[in-house]
């Protein structure tokens, strides 16, 4: 509950009362009047010092006055952390987020997973270990809760065993961007931080906003998800070993990387045979997998990325604009009044963004639609990186449109999708 602040001046930081209200210093000129009855420095004596009204010795001072008057606001300028959310943030979260049900966060790392439970007027927390003994444990605290949502942070791949395993137990589970839940927390005044504090704020994130449910990936899904990981992980250190054979003069320093990097080429190899061989035993995937790799520019690896990293691509309600939201290709405004600020891309899958890249390179030699959109752009002017932003979004649109619509690539086909990207 908020109470009204109350005047910190009015109540003094020792305690007691004072009979009369002591004037207040006047201001001029950027410095302080002694008041009526206040004396002023006796003569070559030094003042004593000023504090900043925001130096951390006012704050304590105000905190005490505050506390003096029963208020749970620091006077507006830090809120307690364990404050609910204000009263703007509540008017401004989604119906569809609700207030009845309860919602679940849990904090993952990399040995325990801290759930917090927030039900309507009452709120339980625990630990659990990051094992599937841990993860059997939590559905089981978790099953008569009678649960609308778990929320779950996205944690380098720490949380995927965790959400695929909630999934399977019958939970509703939304894997979010940390950096959402964090500018949640900063925007309701949370700034501490805490595993057990995080799962709070995790569940409070999913009552007042309200995330979408993850779908539940296949386990060929994740087998393809982690083999594409993989290779380009192998092709990051063969590229790392490349640049120390050109270093390195010590002839057993060179035998040694020489046959590292052999060694790397052949992991590379059977990892794109595995690949390819899980491709062609799904029906869905190998279709796509040909159209991807039949429009100009786009070869096996990246079609494999794509089909790994950008499982939308082609589905009936994802649209071109959602799609380049994903990869991080859509440009953002940054406008404040008269000011026009330059559009930025942010966010979105840097895989994805990755292997679209070196597609569009290629794309913009070979692909007649492409070279076209980007030697116009040239022509206007435009940065390099501006240009190949735009040729990988052009990309992106013309790939969803040849998976969509399941006509192999022809020069003239998707040009009017593409358009309208």
């Amino acid at each position: 509950m908020f109470h009204p602040p109350c005047d910190a001046a009015a109540v003094p930081a020792g305690g007691g009362e004072r009979s009369e209200p002591r004037p207040r210093a006047r201001r001029a000129a950027g410095r302080e009047i002694p008041g009526p009855l206040e004396p002023g420095p006796k003569p070559g004596r030094r003042p004593p010092p000023r504090t900043n009204p925001d130096s951390r010795q006012r704050a304590a001072g105000r905190e005490a006055a505050d506390r003096c008057a029963g208020t749970s606001h620091l006077q507006g300028r830090v809120q307690a952390v364990d404050d609910i959310a204000p009263a703007a943030a509540v008017a401004a979260a989604p119906a569809a987020a609700g207030a009845s049900g309860c919602f679940v966060g849990v904090d993952v790392s990399k040995a325990a997973l801290d759930a917090f439970a927030d039900s309507p007027g009452r709120g339980a927390g625990r630990s659990s270990a990051n094992t599937p003994e841990g993860f059997a444990a939590l559905a089981e605290w978790l099953r008569p809760l009678g649960v609308t949502l778990v929320v779950i942070e996205a944690t380098g791949g720490y949380e995927r065993a965790a959400a695929v395993a909630l999934m399977d137990g019958g939970f509703e589970v939304a894997v979010v961007n940390p950096r959402n839940v964090r500018d949640f927390a900063r925007s309701a005044g949370k700034l501490a931080k805490t595993d057990a504090l995080d799962a709070r704020v995790l569940a409070e994130f999913g009552r007042r906003i309200g995330p979408r449910p993850t779908p539940r990936p296949s386990e060929a899904q994740l087998r393809l998800e982690a083999l594409v990981a993989r290779r380009r992980q192998v092709v990051r250190m063969r590229a790392m070993e490349l640049n120390r054979l050109q270093q390195t003069t010590e002839k057993f320093s060179l035998r040694l990387i020489k046959g590292h990097v052999a060694q790397l080429d052949g992991q590379v190899g059977k990892l794109e045979k595995e690949i390819a061989s899980l491709i062609e035993r799904d029906d869905d995937w190998r279709g796509k997998a040909e159209l991807l790799a039949g429009v100009p520019g786009v070869g096996p690896a990246t079609a494999a990325a794509l089909l790994a990293e950008m499982p939308e691509l082609g589905a009936a309600g994802a649209g071109a604009r959602r799609l380049c939201a994903l990869a991080g290709l859509a440009p953002y405004p940054d406008d404040s009044g008269t000011v026009k600020g330059a559009r930025r891309v942010r966010g979105g899958r840097a895989a994805a963004r990755a292997a679209l890249y070196m597609a569009a390179l290629s794309a913009r030699r070979c692909n007649p639609a492409v070279r076209a959109f980007a030697e116009r752009l040239k022509a206007a002017g435009k940065p390099f990186k501006v240009l190949m932003t735009a040729c990988m979004r052009k990309l992106l649109v013309i790939l969803d449109a040849v998976v969509r619509s399941g006509k192999p690539w022809e020069d003239r086909c998707p040009q009017s999708e593409a358009a309208n990207a």
